[in-house]
């Protein structure tokens, strides 16, 4: 598989950030190692969190389907990518926001972004 680049992201970014920005960080997602010495691939690491986090907020905010909906897709985008492809997390920064997300070489997993004011909290 091709590493992720900061050209690529940015094809990936279009349509997502439409405001002139810097990519500050691309750094592929390492494979972790559980207490047992077993290695979690980080894609299935990822995925953990996400069930985890969509449990928790079906719990504490049942109403906010959004947020389910969007977790829930990102659960499926991680459920389709093959054991082989590497993830990469990265950071963006424009005047106004501060994006950041996970992507493979070829597609986006997410994006999410904040204000700046709420980014230097």
């Amino acid at each position: 598989m091709i590493p992720l680049n900061e050209d690529t992201l940015r094809q990936l970014l279009r349509e997502h950030i439409t405001e002139n920005y810097d990519v500050t960080e691309i750094e592929e997602f390492e494979d972790e190692t559980d207490r047992e010495g077993r290695i979690l691939s980080h894609r299935d690491s990822l995925r953990w969190r996400y069930e985890g986090r969509l449990a928790r907020l079906i719990e504490v905010a049942p109403d906010r389907t959004d947020i389910h909906e969007e977790h829930a897709a990102i659960l499926r985008v991680l459920e389709a990518t093959s054991p082989q492809e590497r993830l990469y997390h990265w950071t963006a920064e424009s005047k106004t926001h501060r994006y950041f997300g996970v992507a493979a070489s070829q597609y986006l997993v997410f994006v999410h972004s904040c204000a700046q004011s709420d980014a230097r909290k």
